[in-house]
């Protein structure tokens, strides 16, 4: 299991650790992780070719960084899917099960086993409150790619590809104007220290992913106790990040002014 987030994270702590127990649980451990988190040997934006080289057997597949591979899928990333992560989870999870997006997984020999999505993304600036159209002009805006870009460059602002790792350095030298995050993002990498003011966006997702010729080389039992596992993180995931967005709200009002 290879991943690229701080121990903090959420996608650590309630999406990846997560399935590794509930997996190792249901097996009584007869299935173990040699776990790599953190970028120890995989940067986030690199995890789909450590499934692809053979570093990794387990990742979660970050798809804004995966678009040239699975285009499609770019779709979950697109505002209209829900406006809670539980709704964004559920439709983009139901239409993983078959049909043209789970295909892009397969073609690059992936097996998707739970969804991890964000409640819809916040644009976060250093100054100027961005709440209308105009508002866009001329910002250069931290993104995570894909779809995401396509939109603020359709807005009138300039997308800038930026690791969510390197985004604080950016932003405090004025690389870019701001970025389009999660709430569940904004504190791990202690962008709250310097943002004034948002309004909400689209969203990122995470698919946790095998190497498909592993899954189907597993027992009928294990693939569905590896499935399962996925499906109840996908859901206990989703109902912790809409649970922390009013208290995370609340927490910057002093400082944030929210758009609704």
């Amino acid at each position: 299991m290879v991943h690229g987030s701080p121990d903090s994270h959420v996608i650590t702590k309630q999406g990846v650790e997560p399935w590794m127990s509930c997996v190792s649980e249901e097996t009584n451990d007869q299935v173990s992780f040699d776990y790599y988190p953190g970028g120890q040997i995989s940067k986030t934006t690199e995890l789909l070719n450590a499934i692809g080289s053979g570093i990794a057997d387990v990742a979660p597949i970050p798809i804004g960084y995966a678009s040239d591979d699975m285009p499609l899928n770019g779709v979950s990333m697109l505002p209209g899917l829900g406006s809670t992560a539980t709704e964004i989870v559920t439709s983009y999870s139901d239409t993983l099960k078959s049909g043209i997006l789970k295909d892009e997984f397969t073609s690059n020999n992936l097996m998707p086993l739970a969804v991890m999505a964000y409640p819809p993304y916040q644009v976060v600036s250093m100054s100027d409150k961005i709440d209308t159209a105009a508002a866009f002009e001329g910002k250069v805006l931290r993104s995570a790619g894909g779809a995401m870009n396509l939109a603020i460059s359709e807005l009138g602002a300039s997308p800038a590809e930026i690791p969510i790792g390197d985004t604080y350095i950016a932003l405090e030298r004025g690389t870019a104007d701001g970025t389009i995050s999660a709430f569940a993002s904004i504190k791990p990498f202690s962008l709250h220290e310097l943002m004034s003011s948002n309004g909400a966006f689209g969203t990122f997702t995470n698919v946790l992913s095998m190497r498909l010729d592993d899954f189907n080389a597993l027992p009928s039992k294990l693939q569905d106790v590896v499935t399962n596992c996925g499906t109840r993180t996908e859901e206990a995931m989703a109902n912790y990040l809409d649970g922390q967005v009013i208290p995370l709200k609340n927490n910057r009002v002093d400082k944030w002014n929210f758009v609704t």
